[in-house]
């Protein structure tokens, strides 16, 4: 796989017998239909504007205030004396404790501007994470190309690979000290026990 099987896979490709390619059809245009793109909209609450997706379980729940208007905060409050009351009647009460996600009050501080290079751009999304929630929070609501995330992919792939070499440099530095110092050893008459403990 390379760069250009995605656009082969997106966009399709004609048969050409001569070269052993089969016909591929355009995944794009059969994943982004205008029915399929109905159909998930409905899913999700857009159309119609239901905001279904926010009643979703694996909906991110953060408190952005400590007001007493916040509805989640207020529910907290009440999970929270509930699991008083149950522990005053003998009850394990702590196993039904939870506790909101706070929002930092840094994330607009991290977030890169608008003016960042794509080469900060692609740095922040590694550093963050490669995912939708990181993303957001590195990059915020700015378009992201595919060659920034396949940059960013690449830039992960070599961090991780240098990191290895680093490491493996410094196994290396070590142990060629230590053979460094055998060979001294070695040529001492009588060494003696510091001799010994400084090799070791």
């Amino acid at each position: 796989m390379s760069r250009k099987s995605y656009g082969i896979l997106l966009s399709g490709r004609a048969a050409d017998p001569e070269k052993g390619h089969i016909a591929i059809p355009p995944i794009f245009d059969s994943a982004f239909s205008y029915e399929k793109n109905i159909q998930s909209w409905e899913k999700v609450g857009a159309v119609p504007f239901t905001m279904r997706c926010l009643e979703n379980r694996c909906v991110r729940r953060e408190a952005e205030d400590e007001s007493n208007d916040n509805p989640d905060l207020k529910l907290e409050q009440d999970l929270e004396n509930t699991c008083k009351e149950l522990e005053g009647q003998g009850y394990m009460g702590d196993a039904f404790r939870i506790k909101l996600k706070r929002v930092s009050e840094n994330i607009l501080e991290q977030r890169l501007p608008e003016s960042a290079t794509t080469e900060e751009r692609v740095k922040a999304i590694v550093k963050g994470g490669v995912s939708l929630s990181s993303v957001f929070y590195t990059i915020g609501p700015s378009c992201l190309s595919t060659d920034e995330m396949f940059q960013a992919m690449e830039y992960k792939d070599l961090l991780s690979k240098h990191k290895k070499d680093v490491a493996a440099h410094k196994v290396l530095v070590s142990n060629k000290q230590t053979h460094s110092k055998a060979k001294e050893l070695l040529t001492k008459e009588k060494p003696t026990v510091k001799d010994y403990q400084q090799l070791l």
